[in-house]
């Protein structure tokens, strides 16, 4: 056995153990050692989650700045993991999905097109946007840089059965409850959308298919009202459009509300409204083909450093096992699962 000697006052340095010297003599102790998180705390024990719970569990996406057909796409392939998910067990929903995105200028129609000819959408075009016809509800409007876009693609079947209609009407509660946050007075109306007065702030369009839906809500947050001088936005006459951050400069805030401000409150407005827990997925993570695959959106980014909150509940479902071993949690990490 090696030891650590206290001689004079000169030490010597040579165990693993550590010892309490004097002039005299040497005195010692073994070193205890350290136990690990396994060792401490034990395997960890997740949380068996029925199915109720994990159909109301959100996850969020954040795709920062995205084109319209990119997103399209996303929306499919999260529709397909609902189905898949449908036709291997009815009674084990998976996870729902909220995108968030930002678009560069594009118009787009809804089912009723028939008003919209060839020239009107070049005349459009040579605007400087793009233009996209898509199955949602409803008629003209304009996505741009400023606005948020938040696609939920939720299972209505496994919320309660939610009606198409109730949805909606829970899509427009968001919108409000995100205006309140910042001292706006926004209301629903007779008209599909969120109402500050006799202008629009928020456009909601929605599809749903097997009960499955697609698109969303489009919120005016910090955007180039201009664009819509060119439409009648989803065809309402005599009224006109808004952004949260005019209505905050009309009441003497000079500040800009951002993208990344509302983004978060956003988040909390569909907990709040879908009673429901939300689940960050990385940005570069997206759902394809069955899987988390990896994207580079990093270049793209408007949204700059934008942070989602923080999720408190980050339990998944595990039918069948009641702990996870320290090499399936070591996999886990690597996919950000925890």
């Amino acid at each position: 056995m090696m030891l650590r000697l206290v001689t004079g006052n000169r030490l010597l340095n040579a165990s693993s153990f550590s010892y309490v010297g004097a002039r005299m003599g040497a005195t010692w102790s073994p070193k205890k050692k350290k136990k690990s998180a396994m060792e401490r705390k034990g395997p960890r024990v997740m949380q068996i989650l029925t199915p109720e719970q994990v159909a109301r569990m959100l996850e969020i996406i954040v795709l920062r700045n995205m084109s319209y057909a990119e997103t399209l796409a996303m929306q499919a392939a999260y529709v397909t993991r609902h189905l898949d998910s449908v036709k291997v067990d009815p009674a084990k929903p998976t996870r729902n999905a909220l995108l968030l995105v930002e678009h560069q200028p594009v118009y787009t129609v809804g089912k009723r097109r028939e008003d919209y000819s060839q020239q009107e959408a070049d005349k459009l075009r040579q605007l400087g946007a793009e233009y996209a016809e898509t199955d949602r509800g409803g008629l003209i409007t304009f996505h741009g840089p400023g606005q948020l876009m938040a696609y939920p693609i939720l299972n209505l079947r496994y919320l309660d059965n939610m009606p198409v209609k109730h949805y909606i009407e829970a899509l427009e509660n968001v919108c409000i409850r995100t205006c309140k946050h910042f001292g706006i007075k926004a209301a629903a109306d007779q008209e599909t959308g969120v109402w500050v007065g006799d202008k629009k702030i928020a456009a909601i369009g929605v599809h749903a298919r097997r009960r499955i839906t697609t698109h969303g809500v489009c919120l005016n947050v910090c955007n180039d009202l201009s664009w819509f001088e060119h439409i009648v936005p989803c065809g309402i006459v005599g009224k006109g459009v808004t952004s949260m951050t005019s209505e905050h400069q009309a009441q003497g805030h000079p500040r800009i509300i951002t993208l990344q401000d509302v983004a978060k409150v956003l988040i909390k407005a569909f907990e709040a409204e879908l009673n429901c827990k939300t689940i960050q997925i990385p940005t570069n993570m997206i759902y394809i083909d069955g899987q988390l695959t990896y994207i580079d959106v990093e270049e793209k980014g408007s949204l700059g450093g934008f942070q989602v909150p923080k999720p408190e509940f980050d339990h998944y479902y595990y039918p069948k096992k009641e702990t996870v071993t320290a090499e399936e949690l070591k996999q886990d990490r690597k996919m950000n699962r925890w």
